[in-house]
């Protein structure tokens, strides 16, 4: 949440002398500032503002800086906490892979991909080749088709099935989630390797036995 101060200086006209050194005051004084080390810096503008003369000369000049500053930081300070919160969705653990009311076939998901490629549009093209790949492991019984299926787990399990191809299907996951959950933009270079990745799965046999051996690594019960 923004804090009240920048709220009321974005809406409202440039505050008097005494007035912003009031605000700021009060801003600085909120119990949130002092968690951390930057608590030492407060507490010396805090000093400052309330040292004898600050309203005038020098004092009267820098206020407005120090506002502005403050305002600044604050905005800098939201930035870095949404770049974190979106860093924390670049696991695949947890995000399911299709949408309420999903239930196209894996035929039907690459050429939705593969549309949406050649009109550029990277971002879909990246979650509907990893539901291709997806929707063909449900019909060769690696992973099943329940709604909570998650990116993770269909890595961990199409890893378990196809051990030479581990390491691209567990960053296809990671790269999925990144996209569909985590706000990340998808180029070209990563839409081209999930479509490779999915013709590349769909060119391989079936082996037998082996989705339930997959499964059973990854934790995923198997319908039959």
């Amino acid at each position: 949440m923004i804090p009240p101060l920048v709220l009321h200086l974005a809406a409202a006209a440039p505050p008097g002398v005494d007035e912003a050194r009031r605000a700021l005051r009060d801003e600085l004084l909120d119990p949130t500032y002092w968690r951390s080390w930057r608590g030492l810096a407060q507490l010396w503008l805090v000093e400052l503002l309330e040292a004898p003369g600050a309203g005038d000369g020098l004092g009267a000049v820098l206020l407005p800086v120090l506002v502005a500053l403050a305002v600044a930081a604050v905005a800098v300070l939201v930035l870095v906490l949404v770049r974190r919160r979106r860093q924390t969705t670049s696991s695949s653990e947890g995000h399911v892979v299709f949408g309420a009311g999903e239930a196209l076939t894996a035929t039907e998901y690459r050429a939705r991909a593969q549309a949406h490629q050649r009109e550029g549009r990277f971002d879909e093209a990246v979650v509907d080749a990893f539901r291709a790949v997806t929707a063909q492991a449900v019909d060769r019984r690696i992973v099943d088709g329940s709604p909570a299926l998650t990116a993770h787990e269909v890595g961990l399990a199409l890893g378990a099935a196809h051990p030479d191809l581990s390491a691209r299907i567990r960053a296809a996951d990671r790269t999925f989630a990144r996209v569909l959950y985590g706000g990340e933009r998808a180029g070209a270079a990563q839409a081209a390797e999930m479509l490779d990745l999915d013709r590349t799965l769909d060119a391989l046999p079936p082996k037998t036995g082996a989705a339930s051996d997959a499964a059973a690594l990854s934790g995923i019960e198997v319908p039959r």
